[in-house]
């Protein structure tokens, strides 16, 4: 073999080694932080605008069972819906506000997100984002009307089937919450169940308490909306959900 050939492979294979020991590093400060800005690690974000590193990274993932992706100067780590190491599990769910450990927890703190993501990315395209904080009080007075009028519907078990919402069991349960105000802190009240939901989300990075009853989304869930949960795949399913026919809506 022509020694310049192997002169050459040599290099391509110690460049494709060096390319997949930073990949290892980006993916596990990923896995450790959740997402890379230049100001977070300047050395690595600029590393995952190389084309092989960015390769290696994508082939990393894939064995994690995450997605890696870069929107609006920051890099995020999201865990695909198969991963049951990282990803947001049922039992995650079902704790986020207390000690009934049922499925109706984890479905009515699923319909609690679903409500404050309709509130604040009501639009579409650049205008995706309507609005720049909901207050939970807001949310509290809307899932009781909600619930109310959603379980008093006369095909109530057909769009129960539909939207894979148990919407009675959930409403019966939230009826059965204390009622309360901001000032009160206990999680079997209303106002402390959608609170803990609050503070899943804080922890997760999505939102930001503006005030004491205030919350903002963070500039990473805007992102994600736009880019991510919100491509063609999962759009019919979203519009499915928000359109007029759904239980979740009023009418």
């Amino acid at each position: 073999m022509d020694e310049q050939i192997v002169i050459e492979l040599e290099q391509h294979k110690s460049e494709l080694h060096q390319s997949y020991v930073m990949a290892t590093k980006i993916v596990y400060y990923l896995l450790d932080k959740g997402e890379l800005s230049i100001d977070d690690h300047k050395e690595f974000y600029l590393a995952y605008s190389d084309k092989l590193i960015q390769q290696a990274v994508d082939e990393i993932a894939e064995s994690f069972k995450v997605l890696i992706r870069r929107y609006n100067h920051v890099i995020y780590l999201m865990p695909n819906e198969d991963n049951e190491v990282i990803g947001m599990k049922m039992q995650d769910l079902r704790n986020i506000a207390g000690s009934v450990n049922t499925n109706i927890t984890a479905y009515l703190s699923m319909y609690i997100m679903t409500l404050f993501l309709q509130l604040f990315y009501n639009g579409v395209g650049e205008s995706l984002k309507t609005r720049d904080y909901v207050s939970i009080r807001e949310v509290v007075d809307l899932i009781s009307d909600r619930l109310e009028k959603a379980s008093m519907k006369e095909r109530i078990l057909d769009e129960e089937e539909d939207t894979g919402y148990n919407v009675i069991a959930i409403k019966e349960h939230w009826s059965a919450l204390q009622e309360d105000d901001e000032f009160h802190r206990s999680r079997n009240s209303k106002f402390g169940y959608v609170r803990s939901v609050v503070k899943f989300l804080e922890n997760q990075k999505l939102f930001i308490q503006y005030s004491h009853d205030n919350i903002r989304p963070t500039a990473k869930l805007t992102a994600l909306m736009g880019h991510q949960f919100l491509d063609q795949n999962r759009k019919e399913k979203i519009e499915r959900l928000f359109s007029e026919n759904s239980v979740l809506l009023e009418e």
